[in-house]
């Protein structure tokens, strides 16, 4: 796989589809959006950050258009999207707070989804709310950032329950990124139920990990 190659295809299957979104939005800008999408994850493989998120953005305007057309089809592409975008702020640009902005939109949507079909965005919600944690814990939001994960993690607990293969890695790192903050409220408060409640987290992530295969993730 090139992606200065795949790039050029995008770049002119993006032409040939924004000449049909005037005569014909509902069919084309789905496929503007993707090959937008397309764009942003080739540039990303080239370290090409801010090219990448004004790609996103593009992305964003198009699935917020499509998601007031068609909510039940779109919204999880919008979600998706935010997500993406909070991902570039944090790793690759080092912008914690404008993460956390896009994580807490994609986190509120994967809500409103999750509502409507709790099985089927189960791991994108704990995953959109370990996210937001991370981001929290970033921008030193230690409340926002303990609720968070906190919730992550009780919703990872629901699926390694039912898959303990496929989700106890992610799990096993939320457990983790919840101890971390844990450790740093013990050491700036000086409160001991920080220390209670991390040694009671260390005691089940024990547990977790003996039922994880091997993996390099943990």
């Amino acid at each position: 796989f090139n992606a200065y190659d795949a790039q050029t295809n995008y770049r002119k299957a993006l032409d040939l589809y924004l000449e049909g979104v005037t005569a014909n939005p509902s069919k084309y800008r789905p496929l503007v959006a993707a090959c937008l999408n397309n764009l942003a994850v080739s540039n990303i493989q080239l370290e090409e950050y801010e090219k990448a998120l004004g790609h996103y953005k593009n992305v964003l305007e198009e699935y917020q258009w499509l998601s007031q057309e068609k909510p039940d089809v779109f919204l999880p592409y919008l979600a998706a999207t935010y997500a993406s975008l909070g991902i570039v702020y944090s790793d690759k640009m080092n912008k914690p707070s404008e993460a956390l902005l896009m994580g807490q939109k994609a986190k509120s949507l994967y809500e409103n989804l999750s509502e409507q079909s709790p099985g089927k965005y189960l791991h994108y919600l704990a995953t959109a709310y370990h996210n937001s944690g991370i981001y929290a814990l970033e921008t030193e939001q230690w409340t926002h950032a303990s609720s968070d994960l906190i919730r992550a993690l009780e919703l990872r607990k629901r699926l390694i329950d039912e898959e303990p293969e496929a989700f106890g890695a992610d799990y096993c790192v939320t457990a983790l990124n919840l101890l971390e903050l844990f450790q740093r409220k013990l050491e700036v408060d000086k409160d001991l139920q920080y220390r209670e409640r991390g040694l009671e987290l260390l005691a089940d992530l024990k547990v977790a990990l003996k039922v994880l295969p091997e993996t390099p993730s943990v």
